[in-house]
């Protein structure tokens, strides 16, 4: 893992400052448009489309409280069983129990990918298995084969309910079997 050369880490990670630098350029314009608008006033989302996408998203992520939606929309003099029927009917926030269970399955999928630097293991990503072999992350974590090799993946990298670390299950990455990357799907 540690077979990279300093001048090889220094260039990789000046190619990713230069890309995230391309992308900042890229979207210049858009960004000026909105700089622009908001300084003559308008806020943004600007159109009712956008306002009412927004406020859709927030409502299904359980960003706005239930109480603030409820008032919004029911202003009219509600008894109690009423408005909590609305309120349960509006959010959609009652899970089956075994919603637990099935995030705790899916969280266990999910690694830490850490790199090998200068003699010192740092946190570099995370990643999350598709497959018992396949783990997916974005290209920016590991943008070649070579990177890869200097890497290695931590499962259960977490803290137990005690607030204890967790025993974590360490495997390095095999590159050589299946490695592809694809810059645009960052």
């Amino acid at each position: 893992m540690s077979d990279m050369l300093p001048s090889d880490e220094s260039r990789e990670e000046q190619e990713q400052q230069s890309a995230a630098a391309r992308r900042y350029r890229e979207a210049s314009a858009e960004r000026k448009e909105i700089e622009a608008k908001l300084a003559a006033g308008v806020q943004y989302p600007d159109s009712p489309e956008r306002i009412a996408s927004r406020v859709n998203r927030l409502l299904e992520r359980g960003g706005v409280p239930p109480a603030a939606a409820v008032a919004s929309v029911h202003a009219e003099a509600l008894d109690v069983p009423e408005a909590l029927e609305r309120v349960i009917g509006l959010t959609k926030d009652l899970q089956p129990w075994s919603f637990l269970p099935r995030g705790a399955r899916a969280a266990a999928t999910v690694a830490r990918i850490s790199i090998l630097r200068n003699g010192l293991e740092r946190p570099h990503g995370t990643g999350f298995l598709v497959s018992p072999r396949l783990l997916l992350t974005n290209h920016h974590v590991l943008p070649n084969a070579q990177s890869a090799r200097r890497c290695f993946l931590e499962f259960n990298a977490q803290v137990t309910v005690e607030n204890a670390p967790d025993a974590t299950i360490r495997f390095e990455f095999d590159p050589d079997t299946f490695f592809t990357a694809d810059e645009h799907l960052d």
